[in-house]
Protein backbone atom coordinates (compact mmCIF):
# COMPACT_ATOMS: atom_id res chain seq x y z
CA UNK A 1 0.00 0.00 0.00
CA UNK A 2 1.40 3.36 -1.12
CA UNK A 3 1.26 6.36 1.30
CA UNK A 4 -1.18 8.81 0.94
CA UNK A 5 0.45 12.20 -1.29
CA UNK A 6 -0.32 13.84 2.03
CA UNK A 7 1.87 12.02 3.91
CA UNK A 8 4.47 11.79 1.59
CA UNK A 9 4.53 15.17 1.56
CA UNK A 10 4.51 15.87 5.34
CA UNK A 11 7.83 13.84 5.17
CA UNK A 12 9.38 16.08 2.41
CA UNK A 13 7.96 19.02 4.26
CA UNK A 14 9.86 17.96 7.39
CA UNK A 15 13.11 16.89 6.41
CA UNK A 16 14.03 20.53 4.72
CA UNK A 17 15.33 22.34 8.31
CA UNK A 18 17.69 18.82 8.06
CA UNK A 19 18.48 19.28 4.35
CA UNK A 20 19.50 23.11 4.89
CA UNK A 21 21.83 22.24 7.87
CA UNK A 22 23.06 19.25 5.12
CA UNK A 23 23.83 21.42 2.47
CA UNK A 24 26.15 23.44 4.85
CA UNK A 25 27.36 20.40 6.23
CA UNK A 26 28.55 19.48 2.72
CA UNK A 27 30.03 22.91 2.30
CA UNK A 28 32.25 22.37 5.40
CA UNK A 29 33.46 19.27 4.04
CA UNK A 30 37.19 19.55 2.42
CA UNK A 31 39.55 17.34 0.51
CA UNK A 32 41.14 15.55 1.84
CA UNK A 33 38.48 14.40 4.22
CA UNK A 34 36.39 11.81 2.42
CA UNK A 35 32.82 13.26 1.86
CA UNK A 36 30.88 9.80 1.85
CA UNK A 37 31.37 8.78 5.02
CA UNK A 38 30.14 12.38 6.43
CA UNK A 39 27.28 11.76 4.32
CA UNK A 40 26.64 8.84 5.12
CA UNK A 41 26.62 9.91 8.88
CA UNK A 42 24.69 12.85 8.19
CA UNK A 43 21.66 11.09 6.77
CA UNK A 44 21.81 8.38 9.36
CA UNK A 45 21.73 11.18 12.01
CA UNK A 46 18.77 12.94 10.74
CA UNK A 47 16.98 10.07 9.69
CA UNK A 48 17.06 8.54 13.08
CA UNK A 49 16.31 12.01 14.97
CA UNK A 50 13.26 12.90 12.27
CA UNK A 51 11.99 9.37 12.59
CA UNK A 52 11.64 9.20 16.32
CA UNK A 53 10.32 12.46 17.52
CA UNK A 54 7.46 12.19 15.42
CA UNK A 55 6.54 9.26 17.70
CA UNK A 56 7.59 11.13 20.98
CA UNK A 57 5.46 13.83 20.41
CA UNK A 58 2.40 12.32 19.57
CA UNK A 59 3.03 9.93 23.34
CA UNK A 60 3.57 13.13 24.68
CA UNK A 61 0.33 14.61 23.60
CA UNK A 62 -1.51 11.75 24.18
CA UNK A 63 -0.71 11.92 27.65
CA UNK A 64 -1.93 15.65 28.40
CA UNK A 65 -5.33 14.81 25.37
CA UNK A 66 -7.57 12.78 23.42
CA UNK A 67 -8.65 14.99 21.20
CA UNK A 68 -6.51 13.29 18.22
CA UNK A 69 -7.70 9.87 17.63
CA UNK A 70 -8.39 9.62 14.18
CA UNK A 71 -9.61 11.07 11.06
CA UNK A 72 -12.57 13.92 12.37
CA UNK A 73 -11.63 13.36 16.14
CA UNK A 74 -13.05 16.15 17.76
CA UNK A 75 -10.94 19.41 17.11
CA UNK A 76 -7.73 17.12 15.80
CA UNK A 77 -8.14 18.23 12.47
CA UNK A 78 -8.36 22.03 13.72
CA UNK A 79 -5.36 21.59 15.83
CA UNK A 80 -2.86 20.02 13.45
CA UNK A 81 -4.08 22.56 10.90
CA UNK A 82 -2.71 25.29 13.55
CA UNK A 83 0.31 23.21 14.60
CA UNK A 84 1.48 23.17 10.92
CA UNK A 85 0.56 26.87 9.90
CA UNK A 86 2.71 28.15 12.61
CA UNK A 87 5.61 25.20 11.31
CA UNK A 88 4.98 26.70 8.11
CA UNK A 89 4.94 30.18 8.63
CA UNK A 90 8.07 29.68 10.69
CA UNK A 91 10.34 27.89 8.37
CA UNK A 92 9.09 30.49 5.50
CA UNK A 93 10.22 33.36 7.36
CA UNK A 94 13.76 31.98 8.14
CA UNK A 95 14.06 31.07 4.60
CA UNK A 96 12.68 34.83 3.39
CA UNK A 97 15.46 36.17 6.58
CA UNK A 98 18.10 34.83 5.54
CA UNK A 99 17.59 34.96 1.44
CA UNK A 100 17.41 38.64 2.44
CA UNK A 101 20.64 38.96 3.74
CA UNK A 102 21.36 37.67 7.08
CA UNK A 103 24.20 34.95 7.43
CA UNK A 104 23.68 31.69 6.19
CA UNK A 105 27.20 30.22 7.04
CA UNK A 106 27.01 30.35 10.72
CA UNK A 107 23.32 30.01 11.94
CA UNK A 108 21.42 27.50 9.89
CA UNK A 109 17.91 26.56 10.88
CA UNK A 110 18.22 27.56 14.38
CA UNK A 111 19.70 24.17 14.60
CA UNK A 112 22.98 24.66 15.95
CA UNK A 113 25.31 25.38 12.62
CA UNK A 114 26.32 23.27 10.35
CA UNK A 115 27.29 20.44 13.07
CA UNK A 116 30.84 20.00 12.09
CA UNK A 117 31.56 17.62 14.49
CA UNK A 118 29.74 14.58 15.98
CA UNK A 119 28.80 15.97 18.85
CA UNK A 120 27.21 19.02 16.64
CA UNK A 121 26.00 16.62 14.49
CA UNK A 122 23.56 14.87 16.93
CA UNK A 123 22.46 18.30 18.51
CA UNK A 124 22.21 19.19 15.08
CA UNK A 125 19.47 16.46 14.24
CA UNK A 126 18.01 16.91 17.49
CA UNK A 127 17.01 20.73 16.73
CA UNK A 128 15.97 19.86 13.21
CA UNK A 129 13.98 17.34 14.05
CA UNK A 130 11.76 19.87 16.56
CA UNK A 131 9.33 20.28 14.10
CA UNK A 132 8.76 16.54 13.46
CA UNK A 133 7.47 16.15 17.25
CA UNK A 134 5.03 18.90 17.32
CA UNK A 135 3.87 17.46 13.72
CA UNK A 136 3.57 13.45 15.54
CA UNK A 137 -0.01 15.04 16.59
CA UNK A 138 -1.03 14.94 13.04
CA UNK A 139 -0.15 11.22 12.03
CA UNK A 140 -3.46 9.52 13.46
CA UNK A 141 -4.85 11.54 11.01
CA UNK A 142 -3.82 9.83 7.91
CA UNK A 143 -4.88 6.60 6.40
CA UNK A 144 -1.25 4.67 7.35
CA UNK A 145 -0.15 3.01 10.33
CA UNK A 146 1.85 5.70 13.23
CA UNK A 147 4.66 4.01 13.51
CA UNK A 148 5.10 3.01 9.15
CA UNK A 149 4.28 7.13 8.63
CA UNK A 150 7.68 7.85 11.60
CA UNK A 151 9.52 5.30 9.36
CA UNK A 152 8.95 6.93 6.04
CA UNK A 153 9.60 10.72 7.72
CA UNK A 154 12.46 9.35 8.91
CA UNK A 155 13.64 7.55 5.57
CA UNK A 156 12.62 10.49 3.52
CA UNK A 157 14.57 12.50 5.95
CA UNK A 158 17.92 10.48 5.58
CA UNK A 159 17.79 10.28 2.06
CA UNK A 160 17.38 13.84 1.48
CA UNK A 161 19.91 14.97 4.05
CA UNK A 162 22.66 12.10 2.45
CA UNK A 163 22.06 13.70 -0.52
CA UNK A 164 22.03 17.42 0.32
CA UNK A 165 25.64 16.64 2.00
CA UNK A 166 26.87 15.22 -1.16
CA UNK A 167 25.72 17.98 -3.21
CA UNK A 168 26.61 20.92 -0.51
CA UNK A 169 30.37 20.45 -1.55
CA UNK A 170 29.08 21.93 -4.94
CA UNK A 171 25.98 23.94 -3.88
CA UNK A 172 27.24 25.62 -0.60
CA UNK A 173 24.71 27.06 1.48
CA UNK A 174 22.68 29.12 -0.67
CA UNK A 175 20.36 26.83 -1.28
CA UNK A 176 19.84 25.74 2.23
CA UNK A 177 17.38 28.37 3.02
CA UNK A 178 15.26 28.47 -0.02
CA UNK A 179 14.91 24.28 0.86
CA UNK A 180 13.14 25.96 4.49
CA UNK A 181 10.79 28.45 2.32
CA UNK A 182 9.38 25.40 0.03
CA UNK A 183 9.38 23.39 3.14
CA UNK A 184 7.25 26.09 4.83
CA UNK A 185 4.76 26.54 2.21
CA UNK A 186 3.84 22.54 2.52
CA UNK A 187 3.56 22.35 6.00
CA UNK A 188 0.73 24.96 5.39
CA UNK A 189 -0.98 23.18 1.90
CA UNK A 190 -0.96 19.87 4.34
CA UNK A 191 -2.63 21.53 7.27
CA UNK A 192 -5.41 23.34 4.97
CA UNK A 193 -5.44 19.49 3.56
CA UNK A 194 -6.52 17.97 6.87
CA UNK A 195 -8.50 20.75 7.93
CA UNK A 196 -10.68 20.71 5.02
CA UNK A 197 -10.98 16.36 5.43
CA UNK A 198 -12.10 16.84 8.67
CA UNK A 199 -14.79 19.91 7.92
Amino acid sequence: MWPPPELLALAVALSMDAVAVALARGAAIRPPRPLLPAALLTGLAFGAAQGLMPILGLAAASLVTGMVAGPGAGIGPFLAFLILLVLGIRMIREGLADANGSDTGGSDTGAGGTGAGRGGLIMAALATSIDAAAAGVTLPLFSWPVWASALLIGGVTAALSLCATLAGRVAGVALGRKADILGGALLVAIGARILLDGL
